[in-house]
């Protein structure tokens, strides 16, 4: 499946991570990232990592999102036009907001 991700770069306990933390906890579990960046923000906004990714399931991103300390990874699944989140606590940060979400 074909996927977008938005992953914060701030971890949930303190710290921040690098977009190579990101990409190698998704090469880790089988993911292909095909295009990625992390824009420039506003220092007051949380940085994100925006990724194209091929995934095979969304228990494959929670454990992403366990892995890197974070609450929930946004995903919108591009073949099926949905988008939901997936970790620890994704049910705190639901529903998936489209207008949040960002694309490259």
């Amino acid at each position: 499946m074909r996927a977008l991700v938005n992953v914060g770069m701030d971890k949930a306990h303190g710290g921040h991570l690098g977009a190579q933390d990101v990409l190698d906890a998704l090469t880790a579990h089988g993911m292909e990232v095909r295009y990625w960046a992390v824009p420039d923000v506003d220092k007051e906004v949380e940085a994100t990592f925006i990724g194209y990714v091929d995934y095979a399931a969304s228990s494959e991103l929670a454990q992403v999102a366990w892995e890197l300390d974070q609450e929930a990874i946004a995903v919108y699944d591009m073949d099926n036009a949905n988008g939901i989140l997936v970790g620890p606590k994704a049910s705190a940060w639901a529903p998936f907001r489209r207008e949040a979400f960002k694309v490259l």
